[in-house]
């Protein structure tokens, strides 16, 4: 549909409307009170107006409903049903079709080696056997997933607005005040557990996405669940009660065609002054849930297009997502300019994009470019023009904007599936190469029986001493580790506190002041995102260096815990970790430290550990008993990058350049004529009062006990298990077995062995 046609569409709404109103324009411009605002219309505005209301900006518009007495949502309701962009017919793609046919195949491939194994006669590990079946089926399910697409930004950038336009209906609540307080997860119908109805659930803080499967789960952290209305009851914020809400995550259901393809994901943005002070807070809320999505949509209005507190939300968010495909590393994200009416001419827009990135390039290079190489270890450095050119304008009158914008989106989406399908194919392969490494090491149990009861015992002794003579050293290692926990902290602590100390000088204020601005409105805007942002990356980097060194030593511990543990290892092997079929021992130090970790909330540096391994294979470790709990906890499980946030690894998003920009930014009023001076003096005594100290190090102090404390239960466990594999192998050798039925058994393995595909 033209943008004439519709246009022409709404004139006779709105002089309907006014003429039912029985108003005159002079009488419409009187009486055009909006936002505690009188008359913001005359006569001549009105008229304006009605002759083009696609080009009138929103807050005309809703003082022009207002003097006609007529609701918002009617206006933006009849305008969805004269435009005609948001019904996009979606064709399943065909990489989410793979997986899809992929996971079936194995999952049907294990149904049958399930029933064979049924009917044989095994009467060694057949009940372990099929239990291992069942979690290698729950684990592949897992990898059947869409590609999730998070938008972000600060409240009124109209990311539920987008969102309910590429959805093409309305669903999540979209006001002209600060609306959402929760995270928005929509999925399609389809994608639906079977035990749930509902069209919208209400969870606590604790739930992830991919529990929604897990009726245990469901139940212990659901706060509400029903139809759509419950979001605006629970997932808005009530600025006049101010009532306190456990609400975190909703997960929402649509059958929207777009949902075939990808998952959407809408965040909270009220990211103000009183709202750092506090726990629970929409700035925490927006960064985590970067931890849950695999592309970005960062949204900021045209009119001071990335100005305000966008540069220190966008890098916290994008700086813990490394491009996927390094040769291209724009294709994961993109950036929305909303609120882009009409009224903005292409050439316009196109400037604001050139000036924003000019301006910008060099802030993007130092908080999100550079830590992108350190992680990647290639040269990644977007230049200005790679950063204009995934910059879309929105409105949500204009057709063509809102067309180009979720076609971008669905871009984004078909690359990040194209990326799944690649990673749902090692990680089905590596799912049943661990089954299969599992069932090997029961075939190397039933072939060491062979040897004899004497025999057995005479080994089995010698291994136990080895072991306790070796494990009392790496006991006292573990230990020592544990303790050098509380030295990282006081060594960070203090490697801050003197940064924080350089940070707070005029003079190194005052030169990043005349280094990065031309112009006292744009460094008063944004000096305290800038600072903020500087103080983010030395305590991330700080954090990911010791960090990163810990977990290190606790590998190589676990590794020569394995090498002592006494084990049955198939014939001719190396006795490593779950390395496949031809190599295989019964017993795995990291997947015993790794099953205490489960439950936690915050594994401090001990995330770098768990997703080194994770990521190098994932099969082997989903097999563990209580191993999903730390895979989900980690937003892990099926994940297109499996790159795991620094977010998680600090137990909450670093908010203190957000907190530091809002404190900056309520002291930077009445600047004399010497500007760079001025503002350098106040930003200086503002950060000196150490107002800012006591959250920075109360985050370096979580970061370590969260480490101290997952190297603790880890050990634990892992000292548990050990144990517990021990008794069970000083039960077996008690025993004497018929070789007949050995051999039996071995044949009835291979034979399942066998018919896995």
């Amino acid at each position: 549909m033209s943008e004439k046609s519709t246009n022409a569409k709404l004139q006779d709404f709105l002089i309907g409307k006014r003429k039912e109103a029985n108003l005159s324009q002079q009488q419409v411009a009187n009486k055009s009170d909006a936002f505690g605002k009188k008359q913001i219309l005359d006569q001549k505005a009105v008229s304006r107006l009605e002759k083009n209301p696609a080009y009138a900006d929103a807050f005309k518009i809703a003082g022009y409903l207002n003097a006609i007495g007529a609701k918002p949502n009617e206006y933006f309701d009849f305008l969805k049903k004269i435009n005609n962009t948001k019904e996009i017919e979606m064709e399943p793609n065909a990489n989410i079709e793979y997986v899809q046919t992929l996971v079936d195949n194995k999952l049907k491939n294990l149904t049958e080696v399930s029933s064979e194994l049924k009917q044989r006669e095994c009467h060694y590990f057949k009940n372990e056997i099929e239990t291992l079946i069942k979690k290698a089926q729950e684990a592949l399910t897992h990898i059947v997933r869409k590609p999730t697409i998070g938008l972000f930004g600060s409240f009124d950038s109209g990311k539920s607005t987008l969102i309910n336009t590429i959805l093409g209906m309305d669903i999540i609540p979209a006001s002209y005040t600060p609306a959402t307080n929760v995270i928005n997860l929509i999925l399609h119908t389809s994608d639906r557990p079977t035990n749930i109805t509902d069209q919208a659930i209400i969870f606590k803080k604790g739930f992830s996405p991919y529990m929604l499967h897990d009726e245990n789960s469901v139940k212990e952290y659901m706060i509400a669940s029903g139809n759509y209305d419950i979001l605006q009851k629970h997932g808005t914020h009530n600025y006049e009660e101010e009532i306190e809400s456990d609400a975190y995550l909703a997960i929402v259901f649509s059958d929207s065609d777009v949902l075939k393809n990808i998952w959407l994901m809408d965040t909270p943005g009220d990211m103000n002054t009183e709202d750092q002070s506090k726990g629970n807070t929409d700035t925490d809320k927006a960064i985590s849930a970067a931890g849950l999505v695999d592309g970005i949509v960062y949204l900021s209005r045209f009119a001071g297009f990335f100005g305000n507190s966008d540069l220190g939300l966008a890098s916290n968010i994008l700086r813990a997502h490394p491009p996927i495909d390094t040769n291209n590393p724009t294709s994961h994200f993109m950036f929305v300019m909303s609120h882009c009416d009409n009224s903005h001419s292409k050439e316009e827009i196109e400037r604001v994009k050139s000036v924003t990135f000019k301006r910008l390039q060099n802030q993007f290079n130092e908080f999100i470019f550079s830590p992108w190489e350190s992680s990647t270890k290639r040269n990644i450095s977007p230049q200005k023009i790679q950063l204009v050119d995934r910059t879309f304008p929105f409105w949500v009158e204009n057709e063509e904007f809102s067309k180009q914008v979720i076609n971008e989106i669905l871009k984004i989406g078909n690359f990040l599936a194209e990326t799944q399908k690649e990673k749902a194919t090692k990680q089905a392969n590596n799912i049943l190469k661990a089954l299969k490494g599992k069932i090997t090491g029961f075939i190397a149990i039933l072939e060491n029986r062979k040897k004899g009861k004497d025999k057995r015992f005479k080994e089995l002794n010698d291994q136990i001493k080895l072991f306790r003579s070796e494990s009392e050293k790496l006991l006292k290692e573990f230990k020592n580790a544990i303790e050098d926990c509380n030295t990282f902290k006081q060594k960070d602590k203090d490697k801050i506190l003197k940064f924080y100390s350089e940070l707070s000088d005029f003079n190194y204020i005052k030169n990043i002041i005349e280094e990065h601005y031309d112009n006292k409105k744009d460094a008063q805007n944004q000096i305290g995102d800038l600072i903020g942002q500087i103080l983010t990356v030395e305590i991330e980097k700080t954090l990911k260096k010791s960090g990163e060194s810990i977990s290190e030593r606790v590998k190589d511990l676990l590794s020569k815990w394995n090498n002592i543990a006494p084990a049955v290892v198939e014939e001719n092997t190396t006795g490593e970790f779950h390395c496949g079929i031809s190599s295989c021992s019964t017993f795995d130090a990291r997947a015993a430290f790794l099953g205490g970790l489960a439950g936690l909330g915050s594994l401090g540096a001990m995330t770098f550990f768990a997703s080194s391994i994770i990521t190098s294979n994932l099969g082997a470790y989903i097999l563990v008993g209580q191993f999903a709990g730390i895979l989900t906890s980690l937003g892990l499980v099926g994940s297109v990058t499996s790159v795991t946030s620094f977010v998680s690894a600090i137990g909450g998003p670093i908010t203190i350049g957000i907190f530091l920009a809002a404190l900056i930014g309520l002291s930077i009023f009445g600047i004399s004529s010497s500007w760079q001076t001025s503002l350098a003096k106040k930003v200086a005594k503002e950060l000196n009062k150490g107002k800012p100290k006591p959250k920075i190090l109360n985050y370096i102090e979580k970061f370590w006990d969260n480490t101290h404390k997952a190297i603790s239960m880890g050990l634990n466990n892992l000292q548990h298990e050990t144990e517990r594999h021990i008794k069970t192998m000083n039960q077996d050798i008690k025993s004497e077995y018929t070789p007949d039925e050995l051999n039996k058994a071995i044949s009835d393995m291979n034979q399942i062995l066998n018919g896995i595909k």
